[in-house]
């Protein structure tokens, strides 16, 4: 098993409610769960602890655990059976969901089908990404998300490896006869339309290439077939805007009447994948989605994130604040200003997925927050956080100062004012470095954290 997925006895049920993620369904004994929390958190574990590559490396994507959904899937499977959990576990390929897609559309999903006790089967989806279903469990009898299942046996697997090795090399630029010569084996594979998605990856991938021999047997193969799947698609992105429009609805509603905070996100983050819209960082000279930040990435990098909270605005110290608490310039790595105190432009409250506390403080966050991801000790920043707190505005401790808006606030430096927020760990890392964004958290504080990603990066 890989030394980064914990084994059944390193994980511990969360009861505090002041921690981060005391709301994950991991609240008792691992072994009085029910299977759906059972899987739940095994995917979540899975999921934080993947780094996403569209195309990723064939010979070390389940060993570094670098990949996409069909790596992330695998690695599921592999790590039930390691647990000795679930021995009735099957890699599918699921296509055309339910009351979304037109009937003819397929597209290239891979998920795990595992079956519990009294024969009930949950499909369980460990994509390192946002999007419909994507890092849920939901037995099928209660939310079936898709039309189509194709349960992948070794034959189809082996398939699928031969071409996800050939575009691998042929993103590379690597080019040979053999890739020729597989191409003739997987051709008849492509024959079933429910493989439409795959040929879709792989003829893109060799056309963006420069494999002109390849690029010609594809043309006259499959030229046609493909701008019928291209209109398909099409089709499909003009029949779902239906639902896209109900989703926005929906979720208009449920952030006026609705408490269901973690059902907010879910449906702001469908609505933000089919839509497909996009936002980005640069981590190491990698431009990255916001979608794609895992745990695992910052845990790799030794990233933290800092907060200078409206508190320091409002006294005209954020300056000073981020000067002595971030040690040295070249330690930032990004920052974007926010306003964490009111509702985005998804009706999201950001300080609803801060902390299970966060709304009792969302008053104080309502101004100028500037979040900061840093190559920085997480020790090192909670004393520097904690002088800050303990040594400056004391003067006003206690005593009512004038808000943004003009309203009375009590002055705390221990808690409601405290004028720096700095995480513990990676896992915390990666929601906060997405405070203003909950939207994109692919990992969310509803998640359970992986136990070895709290712990830093041994060099």
């Amino acid at each position: 098993m890989n030394s980064l997925l914990p084994k059944i006895d390193d994980l511990e049920p969360i009861v505090d409610s002041r921690q981060t993620f005391s709301e994950t369904p991991f609240i008792r004994d691992f072994y009085k769960l029910d299977d759906a929390e059972k899987l739940q958190i095994l995917a979540d574990i899975v999921r934080q602890t993947m780094i996403y590559e569209k195309i990723p490396n064939p010979l070390i994507e389940k060993k570094l655990l670098i990949g996409d959904d069909y790596t992330s899937s695998k690695i599921f499977i592999d790590y039930l059976k390691s647990l000795n959990l679930f021995d009735d576990t099957q890699l599918v390929l699921v296509s055309n969901r339910k009351n979304i897609d037109i009937n003819n559309f397929y597209d290239c999903h891979f998920s795990v089908l595992v079956n519990g006790i009294n024969n009930k089967t949950y499909l369980v989806d460990t994509t390192p990404d946002i999007g419909y279903g994507f890092g849920e469990v939901n037995e099928l009898s209660n939310r079936d998300l898709y039309n189509k299942y194709i349960v992948l046996d070794s034959n189809i697997i082996n398939i699928i490896d031969i071409i996800r090795d050939d575009m691998y090399d042929i993103s590379k630029g690597i080019y040979n006869d053999k890739q020729i010569d597989n191409y003739k084996i997987i051709r008849k594979f492509f024959s079933n339309e429910v493989f439409d998605g795959l040929l879709l990856k792989y003829y893109n991938c060799v056309f963006l290439s420069n494999f002109d021999k390849l690029k010609t047997i594809m043309k006259i193969d499959f030229h046609d077939r493909v701008d019928n799947i291209n209109s398909t698609y099409l089709q499909n992105e003009l029949y779902k805007i239906k639902t896209i429009k109900t989703w926005q609805e929906l979720l208009k509603k449920m952030t006026i009447e609705s408490s269901n905070l973690m059902e907010q996100q879910r449906i702001a983050q469908y609505i933000c994948s089919e839509l497909k819209l996009s936002r980005t960082i640069e981590i190491n000279g990698n431009v990255i989605k916001l979608n794609h930040i895992t745990p695992r990435l910052l845990w790799e990098n030794g990233y933290n994130v800092v907060v200078i909270k409206s508190s320091a605005y409002l006294m005209g110290i954020q300056a000073s604040c981020e000067d002595y608490v971030i040690s040295k310039r070249k330690d930032i790595i990004s920052s974007y200003m926010c306003n964490m105190g009111e509702k985005n432009m998804f009706g999201l409250r950001p300080m609803a997925y801060f902390h299970p506390h966060g709304l009792k403080y969302e008053f104080q966050m309502n101004g100028p927050n500037k979040v900061i991801l840093v190559s920085e000790n997480a020790k090192e920043l909670n004393e520097r956080k904690h002088y800050i707190r303990d040594n400056m505005t004391r003067i006003i401790q206690n005593h009512f100062i004038n808000w943004f808006n003009g309203e009375k606030v009590l002055w705390d430096t221990n808690l409601n004012t405290n004028l720096v927020h700095t995480t513990d760990d990676s896992v915390e890392a990666c929601i906060h470095l997405l405070s203003g964004y909950p939207e994109y958290q692919l990992f969310t504080r509803f998640n359970y954290p992986n136990p070895v990603l709290r712990k830093e990066k041994r060099k």
